[in-house]
């Protein structure tokens, strides 16, 4: 049950009663407690001010792509139009890319999760890797990489198709540096990530799940 107290019922008892979270609130980040209560509205709920903007994005790679056998980073990404696949809006609640180099809207932690469908396009492959790799130098003239999330797969002739999932929790502490982006690599060619611009295949699906 939700007990409500107004304004009045607080004063002199804390500090400060926030009455006005759209005016305080910044960065799309909670607030710093300090004393504070946070009022209800009239339905008994926080104002939307008080909270971080959600962010759920998923973006997917749009043609097949040959996996080499050196790194190679996924670039034909887009955001899927499908008939009611959703995403926030890119107003303060969207990722964007550029050459496969994805950009926070915001500081906070996000859950990153990318999958791959794999198919073998001629040979035998035993190893096909796909990692996330992120960086915190991005402004750099040649910011460094390190990979922060790997799963592996192979496909035969007895089983051409296979699908693999890396998930990654990233700290975003500045949108300026902290990015990320995904690459695959293969022990040997002969195999590819399936794409298409009117189903998810190999995609990528991030959500916000808290401020800093």
């Amino acid at each position: 049950m939700v007990t409500k107290i107004s304004a009045e019922m607080t004063t002199g008892l804390v500090a400060h009663t926030e009455t006005t979270p759209a005016a305080q609130k910044s960065n799309n980040n909670l607030l710093t407690p300090s004393g504070r209560l946070v009022q209800l509205d009239t339905s008994g709920h926080i104002d939307t001010g008080y909270l971080p903007t959600a962010v759920v994005n998923q973006f997917r790679l749009t043609s097949d792509l040959a996996i080499t056998a050196s790194d190679q980073t996924l670039t034909a990404w887009e955001i899927p139009d499908t008939e009611n696949q959703g995403n926030t809006s890119a107003s303060g609640g969207a990722l964007t890319h550029s050459s496969g180099l994805f950009t926070f809207p915001s500081t906070g932690f996000y859950l990153v999760t990318a999958t791959a469908f794999v198919e073998r396009n001629s040979t035998n492959v035993d190893l096909i890797t796909l990692k996330v790799e992120s960086t915190d130098d991005a402004s750099a003239g040649s910011p460094t990489f390190s990979s922060v999330v790997e799963s592996v797969v192979g496909v035969t002739g007895t089983v051409p198709k296979e699908v693999c999932s890396a998930t990654v929790l990233i700290n975003v502490t500045s949108v300026d540096n902290d990015k990320f982006r995904v690459v695959g690599v293969a022990d040997a060619t002969g195999s590819s990530f399936a794409g298409s611009t009117t189903v998810n295949k190999t995609y990528l699906t991030v959500l916000k799940i808290a401020g800093t």
